[in-house]
């Protein structure tokens, strides 16, 4: 069953539970946008036990058109009242710089899990980080 499979492939890097920490601490408010449905992406959250970081999660089963079209940000802009300004698509995928730049807010690469690094630099993302611990401060003076 894929379920299980999930659950002995599935791991955390390093440095993401103490940036999911910080980010807690500092009063952001991750959101997942996936490809996948909402009920995997959740069961996969609980069984890393990070589920509790996130304030809601959007799969491609609550969009009519999902990556790289920017429906899932949009959803979430609108549901929650978030500026475009102050938000921000995360991927370690050129799709997700898309999305992101479909729907007009900032856009980073993560490298510590892309499969092209180089088509991440190619959409120009508004930040490129190496680390989860570079997120939390991206954007501070």
């Amino acid at each position: 069953m894929y379920s299980n499979y999930e659950l002995a492939s599935t791991k955390l890097y390093p440095g993401i539970r103490e940036m999911l920490d910080t980010l807690t601490q500092r009063h952001k408010n991750p959101f997942i946008v996936s490809s996948k449905k909402t009920d995997a992406v959740d069961r996969n959250l609980n069984n890393l036990d990070i589920r509790h970081y996130f304030k809601d999660v959007v799969g491609c089963d609550q969009v009519d058109h999902y990556k790289p079209a920017p429906d899932g940000i949009l959803l979430l802009l609108d549901k929650y009242q978030l500026q475009k300004d102050d938000s921000m698509m995360i991927g370690d995928a050129r799709y997700d710089l898309q999305m992101g730049k479909a729907a007009g807010v900032h856009t980073c690469g993560v490298t510590w899990d892309a499969y092209d690094i180089d088509s991440l630099k190619r959409e120009q993302p508004t930040y490129l980080i190496d680390a989860p611990l570079e997120l939390p401060g991206l954007g501070q003076k």
